[in-house]
């Protein structure tokens, strides 16, 4: 089995979660340590055989036939969990009978060589689930803004409908018809004895959940620059890593507030649009790091855009001169909320990374 993409996760000074940045954008779970919804809905809605076929369910692949020729389209799969990591994992997406074959044969090789739990984590933390969220953990903190750990019943079956169709039924692009999709998961997993009439009826009534359209928040610059510099320090990242930094939570978030404060409060006045914001101690510690009014607009900040190249700037690169009187407002309003650190906090025109 091919190693799943590493991610890289960036903690916070008291260890909360920063980031999580590489190709899956979140950290590995097994069964054991995500929710117990998830798997729950997924087998519920995906192969509800998952636990007692081989690896290919031949009653799977019937039913499914005999609906589409009732139907007289293609509505439904016969592809087990299996199959589908086989495929989205090993092999090919083509559509061609010579594919077909192996993809079978590579799910009775996973079968033979791993546990149904370790077969279901290992879809589940590879799986694409819409708006650049691969794994259930990315998904998780894309959707929800939290670990697949603490995911609710409806949360869940909201995860395991994208699974059909990620991008159209993402719920950064479509909200409602992504709990439509959902209310079927719970539908499927009421009728499979997995919840009872209360949790359905509690999980169906939750409000459709509304994602934004793009990553948001000023704790995304700092994972920015963190990546930008990480290369040179540790080289080719072949596995997970921890990336611990001096930014402080509480500081970050009242840094992103101050420097809004000010630019709406001043921005016209001075003719300023932009700011940036860094706040470091007495040691030299970054405490906070803002790059601009709005993470999701990124490409008119005051930081380079997120998808820019950094290794090649200079830590002066990253503020321009016209920005000092933005920046020079929002330090003061930021040390007027926080008099209790005025004295051993100061801010800088570099935004030295947390170290």
């Amino acid at each position: 089995m091919p190693n799943r993409a590493p991610n890289v996760k960036i903690v916070a000074i008291d260890g909360s979660l920063i980031a999580n940045r590489g190709a899956t954008g979140g950290e590995a779970l097994s069964i054991d340590e995500m929710s117990p919804f998830i798997p729950m809905a997924v087998v519920a809605i995906e192969d509800r055989r998952f636990y007692s076929h081989f690896g290919v369910d031949p009653i799977g692949i019937t039913r499914a036939m005999m609906t589409n020729i009732t139907r007289g389209s293609m509505v439904q799969g016969g592809s087990t969990l299996t199959q589908q990591l086989a495929k989205n994992v090993l092999l090919s997406h083509a559509r061609t009978l010579e594919r077909k074959v192996q993809e079978a044969l590579m799910a009775l090789w996973l079968e033979r060589k791993y546990s149904k739990d370790q077969i279901l984590a290992m879809y589940l933390n590879r799986v694409y689930f819409g708006s650049g969220a691969y794994g259930v953990e990315a998904a998780s903190r894309r959707y929800f803004n939290k670990s697949a750990r603490d995911v609710t019943l409806g949360e869940a079956a909201l995860l395991a409908g994208l699974l059909k169709a990620p991008s159209r039924l993402s719920p950064a692009r479509d909200p409602e018809a992504a709990e439509e999709r959902a209310q079927v998961v719970l539908a499927a997993m009421h009728d499979q004895n997995m919840i009872d009439d209360s949790d359905m009826a509690t999980a169906m009534a939750r409000e459709p959940t509304r994602a934004p359209s793009y990553w948001s928040g000023a704790e995304h610059y700092v994972a920015d620059m963190v990546m930008g510099r990480l290369g040179p320090i540790v080289g080719k990242i072949t596995t997970d890593i921890v990336v611990h930094t001096t930014i402080d939570p509480g500081l970050e978030r009242d840094a992103e507030d101050s420097l809004q404060d000010v630019l709406a409060a001043n921005g016209e006045k001075d003719r300023v649009e932009q700011g940036a914001l860094v706040a470091v101690d007495a040691t030299g510690a970054v405490r906070a790091l803002v790059g601009g009014r709005e993470y999701s607009k990124a490409s008119s900040t005051a930081l380079s855009p997120p998808n820019a190249s950094r290794d090649r700037l200079s830590s002066h690169s990253f503020m321009r001169p016209h920005w000092k009187s933005a920046t020079g407002r929002a330090r003061s309003a930021m040390m007027r909320r926080l008099p209790s650190i005025t004295g051993r906090r100061k801010t800088t025109k570099r935004p030295i990374p947390g170290r």
